[in-house]
């Protein structure tokens, strides 16, 4: 069974991803890394050059694949960080309930625009908003996403969540 990170750039999937395959013992992926590795090239580049819809069928054919390699019922074998559209796509949020425990990380959307105001250099999508833009963008692209993201077996709503208490969630 699988651990599925989910939620909007600047959650902290990554992040948590790491320390739970620490603490557990596990291995753990980031699935936007998977589809770089298999495509050759960065996000960015598939998005521009091959578009949207080719990235969709990739990360969609990939997370199919990992849902059926850890496929134990009896526990817990891999942890996934999933870009932050995963679940919007291809009822891939459908397929990750169904294969393993999903956890949306739902930090409030000031501290994402704390985190993302650092890093969005490295994010198209933000390319240029700051303050009050960045913190609107943020709530819109949430809103859209929310009806996926709430089917999420597990949801942390803590601005800075406890590694023992996102443990303590995936145990209920």
């Amino acid at each position: 069974m699988v651990i599925y990170l989910i939620g909007f750039m600047g959650s902290g999937k990554t992040f948590w991803a790491e320390k739970l395959s620490a603490r557990l013992n596990l291995p753990w992926f980031d699935l936007d890394k998977l589809i770089e590795e298999q495509e050759g090239t960065d996000v960015r580049e598939i998005f521009s050059v091959k578009g949207e819809e080719h990235f969709r069928q990739v990360e969609h054919a990939l997370l199919k694949g990992i849902s059926t390699s850890f496929n134990d019922p009896v526990g817990m074998q891999a942890i996934l960080s999933c870009g932050g559209g995963t679940p919007c796509f291809h009822d891939n949020m459908d397929l990750m309930n169904a294969s393993g425990k999903t956890v949306w990380l739902n930090p409030p959307v000031h501290i994402l625009a704390s985190r993302l105001t650092r890093d969005s250099g490295e994010r198209p999508l933000l390319a240029g908003k700051k303050g009050e833009e960045l913190e609107n963008f943020i709530s819109l692209k949430l809103d859209a996403r929310r009806t996926w993201y709430e089917k999420a077996g597990v949801i942390i709503n803590e601005p800075v969540p406890s590694l023992q208490g996102i443990i303590n969630e995936l145990a209920k």
